[in-house]
Parts: structure tokens; C-alpha cells; sequence
């Protein structure tokens, strides 16, 4: 009688295969995010005013986030000299 070696080389996987895709897309999206300091600015008396305050940053490349819920801008580290004038300009 011969004896039949088990295929050992290849398993199922437990994992469903859209859960694992699932997986591979959050990975991605780790490798994709990375911190980084800024500057929280709030106290908008209008939402004019931080609307134009949003577009400011954009324009001078400083924006990073910002919650028109809230009226909060994050902008890149930069100085307070930097900021003070961009909001003078509005």
C-alpha cells in the first residue's frame, strides 16, 4: 500500500479574502498618513472670515487641516509673525 503525502505547502486561508483586502487598504493608509506639528487657529468672528482664512493658507502652502463646523484651521509649524500677517491681509 502507498502511502499519500498531506499537501502541507498550501493552506486555506481562515481569512476571508475581502477582510484581507480590507487589511491591505487600511496598511496603506497608515504608510500614507504621518504626523506632523502645526498650528491650531480659532476664533473666527465670521464664517467669511475663516473662509478666507482657509483660502490664505492654501495659497502660501501652509494648510494642513480645517472644520468649518467648528471654524479651526491647522496650519503647518510656522512662525507667529507668519500667521499674524496672513490674517492682516484679509
Amino acid at each position: 500500500m502507498e502511502e499519500i503525502a498531506a499537501d502541507t505547502t498550501r493552506r486555506p486561508s481562515v481569512v476571508p479574502e475581502n477582510v484581507l483586502e480590507q487589511i491591505h487598504f487600511w496598511e496603506e493608509d497608515l504608510n500614507c498618513v504621518s504626523p506632523s506639528e502645526g498650528v491650531m487657529i480659532k476664533g473666527f468672528d465670521t464664517a467669511e472670515q475663516y473662509k478666507q482664512f482657509v483660502a490664505a493658507a492654501k495659497s502660501e502652502r501652509i494648510y494642513l487641516y480645517s472644520s468649518d463646523a467648528i471654524r479651526v484651521v491647522i496650519c503647518k509649524n510656522t512662525t507667529t509673525e507668519h500667521i499674524v500677517t496672513l490674517y492682516q491681509k484679509m
